[in-house]
């Protein structure tokens, strides 16, 4: 996946990687990792249970990812949307770097019949001043009228989008090889 490619990315330049996926392919304790690692996932939801009432499965994972991320003290988070954007429980997050590999027409009950609309959608968590890195140009006038400050359009390849993202956020080219060295096998 774009995510876990970026993760290994940043992680191979020095970084404190959090990670969180979804859906997960192993099991539920991918979706949330450190440095390639999947976290200790009962203790990960033990911090937010206490204020869960109410909430989706997906909100509660969410919650436990950010609470581990902060608990582990990441350098970065690479976060995974789980269904579009605009109501998805990630968007609370102020990205300043916001991914799109590519628009389906995928949940198309939620978030629209149109690819148009569910880029819309999807794109409704760039804030104002944000990057915007896309797999398919034609989301990029999209991009731009819900702010972002900068719209690179790479190749749909996920390790394209992955580099760009990870050399987004150093500042700096990073080896594209380098995620395929930390692979770990059933990840990528």
């Amino acid at each position: 996946s774009t995510t876990l490619m970026t993760a290994a990315l940043l992680h191979a330049e020095g970084q404190r990687v959090g990670a969180t996926i979804s859906p997960h392919v192993r099991g539920w304790a991918e979706r949330i990792q450190v440095d390639g690692e999947d976290a200790d996932l009962e203790r990960a939801l033990e911090r937010v249970r206490p204020h869960a009432e109410g909430a989706t499965q997906f909100e509660v994972i969410t919650a436990a990812a950010l609470a581990e991320f902060r608990e582990r003290e990441v350098d970065v988070a690479v976060v995974e949307a789980g269904l579009g954007g605009r109501l998805d429980a990630t968007n609370v997050l102020d990205a300043p770097i916001v991914v799109l590999t590519s628009v389906a027409r995928d949940h198309t009950e939620v978030l629209g019949e149109t690819r148009e609309e569910i880029a819309a959608e999807k794109l409704a968590v760039v804030t104002p001043g944000a990057v915007v890195i896309l797999g398919e140009p034609e989301w990029a006038d999209l991009a731009r009228e819900n702010g972002a400050a900068r719209v690179d359009v790479v190749s749909r390849s996920n390790l394209a989008l992955a580099t760009a993202a990870a050399e987004e956020h150093l500042g700096h080219r990073v080896d594209p090889h380098a995620a395929e060295r930390m692979q770990v096998p059933g990840r990528l």
